[in-house]
């Protein structure tokens, strides 16, 4: 029994334990949609099994979370993982204000909040997340360091699609699209998320356009009634002639 512990951990070491990608992906409507997975290795799922007496199925714990938020929810198997991966539209983003994992201890951890600063022309929208996984982190007292090598193997991480490019951000890296945004969650740490967009003021953007098109309707019809005018006092006038009395 002893041994295939110490396989199990060998393996769950060498191949990860916990792998996550919290994707949301905002639209030009300012509507988002997110898209959540989240899995465990074949190797920690054994683990957590051997545990008769404190036997939890996390994978079935998750999906019944995400469902209760409103998500929809589906179990994969990604090679040695297997986990959940929750879907949900937002008609608005603001309304998102928790990412990531649904659950109480969680809840206030993962934050996401959108602010707008309004301008002229061009409004810009701030983006400020937090990902606080300080608590996740080894027993000091752990003699085997085995918990501080497990925490060390959690691959969590943040993705974010935008509409267009940032004009600020934090990301750890930036995909393909140039659009796309990817941070690395630290076990153990606070994760802060900065992004700044810039999007046009369709308001501002709108009265000026009527205001330009009422400028150039009151031009035409001056223009016009001058034209008329113009006319009239070029046309040849009639010249009545005397009648003989």
């Amino acid at each position: 029994m002893l041994m295939a512990l110490m396989f199990i951990l060998t393996m769950i070491l060498l191949n990860g334990c916990i792998k996550g990608d919290f994707h949301v992906t905002l639209n030009k409507d300012s509507s988002a949609d997110l898209d959540y997975k989240l899995g465990m290795s074949s190797q920690l799922i054994a683990l957590m099994s051997m545990d008769t007496k404190n036997k939890t199925d996390l994978i079935g714990e998750m999906k019944k979370n995400f469902e209760s938020e409103g998500f929809t929810v589906t179990q994969y198997k990604d090679g040695d993982y297997q986990g959940v991966q929750a879907k949900k539209h937002v008609a608005d983003a603001k309304d998102i204000k928790n990412v990531g994992v649904i659950q109480k201890d969680f809840a206030n951890e993962n934050k996401m909040n959108i602010s707008t600063d309004k301008g002229l022309l061009f409004n810009t929208n701030h983006l400020v997340g937090n990902f606080d996984l300080s608590t996740m982190q080894a027993d000091p007292s752990d003699p085997t360091g085995f918990q501080k090598m497990m925490v060390s193997q959690i691959d969590l991480k943040f993705t974010l699609t935008l509409p267009d490019k940032a004009e600020m951000q934090n990301a750890s890296r930036v995909l393909d699209d140039g659009k796309t945004y990817q941070w690395d969650l630290f076990a153990g740490k606070n994760n802060d998320i900065k992004v700044d967009i810039k999007t046009l003021n369709i308001l501002n953007l709108s009265l000026m356009v009527g205001f330009v098109i009422l400028i150039l309707i009151v031009i035409i019809v001056i223009w016009i009634s001058k034209s008329k005018k113009q006319r009239a006092l070029n046309e040849p006038q009639a010249i009545e002639m005397p009648t003989d009395m």
